[in-house]
């Protein structure tokens, strides 16, 4: 069970990257750098002052600092991202569908994000895993109404690789996005076709006439209206598949209800391989 310092560490980073994550500029990074410190451990500074954290004269905040600030901050290398084969083949695809446009857009230099699901820690604290890039960062996403309804951020590739490796033979996914699950799936040799169950039908078109014509396996793919609910409660068709894969939420707030929706849908004594995007970090909070 999460202590106090744990429950408070985590609500002070929710806040500041719900309200303040653009908050750091490059000059006070660099002011910080040119003392001696890291870009990370400029970073982690800046973000606890942005806190209201006493580092130098409370105990306690500096405790927190140095559990749950420090050692949690990454940089990242844009070019880790911009060599995925999705952002190589698909970044500066623009196109509309309905409300749904097709666009792009940016993390600014030391912009915190969540990068991974939460992690536990050596004296088993739960720990957020927070990144940055020291320049700007453009990746793909979907506005509905003006509004972000998906993007492909790190944070969205990093807690795909799991399941990614685990994707074989007759793939069933739940939710579609920007196909970026689908695109890796349907490039493994291994996974013979990728079925998407998605309910929005001008998510659907604007991922057909947008998105799909740049995968180099489009024959891979099958794309279905439907309700991820309505599919899940056919045993018979679900077992069919080798391998299921839900991604229907935007994040723990409304993840939880829905992952235990469907974790009580598994149908039992099949060979079929279940896997939910961020299930680690449901599974703490669970």
């Amino acid at each position: 069970m999460m202590n106090y310092q744990n429950t408070r560490a985590l609500a002070l980073w929710g806040n500041y990257l719900n309200e303040r994550a653009g908050y750091i500029r490059p000059d006070e990074v660099d002011a910080l750098t040119d003392l001696g410190l890291s870009a990370q451990q400029a970073v982690a500074q800046l973000v606890a002052c942005a806190c209201g954290l006493d580092v130098e004269n409370n105990p306690k905040d500096k405790e927190l600092f140095h559990t749950y600030f420090l050692p949690i901050v990454k940089e990242l290398s844009v070019e880790t991202y911009r060599q995925d084969a999705y952002y190589t083949r698909l970044l500066g695809c623009q196109g509309q569908a309905g409300a749904f446009c097709l666009t792009e857009q940016k993390h600014q230099p030391y912009e915190c994000f969540v990068r991974n699901d939460l992690i536990t820690g050596s004296n088993a604290e739960v720990l957020p895993q927070i990144g940055f890039f020291a320049e700007e960062f453009i990746y793909p996403a979907v506005l509905e109404n003006g509004r972000i309804w998906m993007s492909i951020t790190p944070n969205e590739i990093e807690t795909m690789r799991g399941p990614l490796s685990r994707a074989r033979g007759r793939v069933l996914t739940y939710g579609l996005g920007l196909g970026y699950f689908a695109f890796h799936a349907s490039e493994k040799e291994t996974v013979e076709q990728v079925t998407v169950v998605e309910r929005n039908p001008q998510a659907l078109t604007l991922f057909a006439d947008y998105l799909l014509p740049f995968f180099s396996h489009p024959e891979k793919i099958c794309l279905k209206c439907a309700d991820a609910f309505e599919v899940a409660s056919a045993p018979a068709v679900v077992s069919s598949y080798d391998y299921v894969f839900a991604d229907i939420w935007r994040d723990v707030s409304d993840g939880l209800t829905l992952y235990k929706r469907l974790k009580a849908l598994e149908p039992a004594g099949i060979k079929t391989k279940f896997d939910y995007w961020i299930e680690p970090t449901l599974r703490f909070y669970l």
